[in-house]
Order: structure tokens, then sequence, then C-alpha cells
């Protein structure tokens, strides 16, 4: 089951709507809004002590530092590629002002 993506469920009398799909469908109603394009930083404390946690205990602490350190180099670089897809922001072509001409090809 993709969490993000999941729908909200009744349990008898009960609405069931996790958090993490409720924003995410906020940031896919309003991609642009900062606040919505990045894992906000309580959601990252929680997901490390629920990462952290079972790894340290389970594994030597080399190997457990090694998957949470992993893990967030992983979640960094998705975060870094996540928000130039929903700024604004548009790259100038290559060669234009204020950039280095484009490669000939070999030389």
């Amino acid at each position: 089951m993709n969490i993000p993506h999941a729908r909200p469920r009744r349990l008898g009398g009960l609405r069931l709507d996790s958090y993490v799909a409720r924003k995410h469908r906020a940031h896919h109603a309003d991609p642009r809004h900062p606040s919505l394009v990045f894992i906000p930083l309580p959601d990252l404390f929680a997901l490390l002590a629920v990462l952290a946690v079972p790894v340290l205990v389970l594994l030597p602490a080399p190997q457990a530092l090694t998957a949470v350190a992993s893990t967030y180099a992983m979640l960094f670089a998705y975060e870094w590629t996540h928000y130039p897809i929903h700024s604004t922001y548009r790259p100038g072509r290559v060669g234009g002002p204020g950039q280095a001409p484009a490669p000939t090809g070999a030389a």
C-alpha cells in the first residue's frame, strides 16, 4: 500500500485518513506551496525515531549508523530533486548569457 496516496477509509462510524496522506493530497492540490513541498521537520524527527530505534537495537552500532545515515542521504537527495520540480525556477538555455558555451563534440 502506498501510504501517501492512500484514500480515506470508513471503519464503522470512523473515518480513517492518515496525516501523511492528507498532507500529500494538499501538496498535489497546491504543489508550489513551500510548506507542502518539503517533508515537515516534525515528520523528519518522527521518521528518525521510527527508523533509528529499531535499527540501533537490532544492528551493531556501525551498521545501524550507516543505515540511518544512508536513509537520510537518500531522503535528502529526493527532497533536493523534488523541490526544483515544484519551484518556479526554470533554467536558461545552455550557452545563454552568463553560461559557458555548449560543448561542440570530441576534440
